[in-house]
């Protein structure tokens, strides 16, 4: 009997051990995450890319993430390439060796104006003649039609950092800001603490979305990645978590034109 209450009491800890260790199967993970908010937040591994790559990652149990923050996307590159990590969030381009995954990570440009200013914006070209303030490599990105409309802009700037832009529309200092939607009203509330409101702006959309990717060393881990997205695409899951954070950033569905 005593025997048989040690044994007992063995297997009883053993069980305790085992469900208190992670799992000695889960392959471990480094995935580098961008330097830019909303989408990447440090403080308590969150925004909305970061997120995305969980709430996909979180059908995947066989892999346990590790997290490299505060990267650019050159950055990611050269740190793929090299082995330094294992995936990478929002990449693009040729220069990556390795492969990417099904489109993930959607930028949606707008064009925000003041609302008192009562600008009518349908489509790229009603931008001539406007002062327009955006983002470094907008040319680049946004295509030959916002290149030419530049070009007549009465004014026409890029910056490096969003809160500018955010500014200088708010102030009436510029008439059009162009660049992502998260991206602006994440610097309109930082910017303003709270002083100017989504609902004083205008939110034109005239850019289709642009998507990213994210990269990996391992065509496997890959594979598991893509059909782990299909399913979050499916389930609903991808957009709740879009239009979770523009609920968030103080963004009315009616607020756009």
């Amino acid at each position: 009997m005593k025997m048989y209450k040690t044994l007992k009491m063995a297997t009883v800890f053993a069980f305790i051990l085992i469900s208190l260790t992670p799992a000695a199967s889960a392959e471990e993970l480094v995935i580098g995450l961008g330097n830019f908010e909303p989408h990447f937040v440090k403080e308590g591994n969150t925004g909305l890319f970061t997120d995305l790559v969980k709430e996909t990652f979180a059908l995947l149990p066989q892999y346990q993430l590790k997290f490299r923050h505060g990267r650019s996307v050159k950055r990611l590159i050269k740190e793929l390439n090299s082995g330094r990590i294992d995936a990478a969030a929002n990449v693009f381009g040729s220069d990556l060796k390795g492969y990417v995954s099904e489109p993930l990570f959607r930028f949606t440009d707008v064009a925000v104006t003041l609302k008192s200013r009562n600008l009518v914006i349908r489509q790229v070209s009603d931008l001539k003649g406007k002062s327009l303030i955006t983002y470094q490599g907008a040319k680049i990105v946004l295509g030959r039609e916002f290149v030419e409309t530049a070009e007549t802009c009465s004014r026409y700037m890029e910056v490096p950092e969003p809160m500018t832009q955010a500014k200088m529309v708010a102030m009436g200092r510029y008439d059009v800001s162009v660049g992502d939607i998260y991206v602006f009203l994440h610097s309109l509330r930082v910017w303003s603490g709270g002083k100017y409101k989504p609902d004083q702006f205008e939110f034109h959309r005239i850019f289709p979305d642009i998507y990213t990717q994210m990269g990996f060393k391992d065509k496997r881990v890959c594979d598991d990645f893509n059909r782990a997205l299909r399913e979050i695409k499916k389930n609903g899951k991808y957009e709740a978590l879009y239009e979770r954070y523009l609920r968030e950033l103080g963004y009315l569905a009616n607020n756009s034109k």
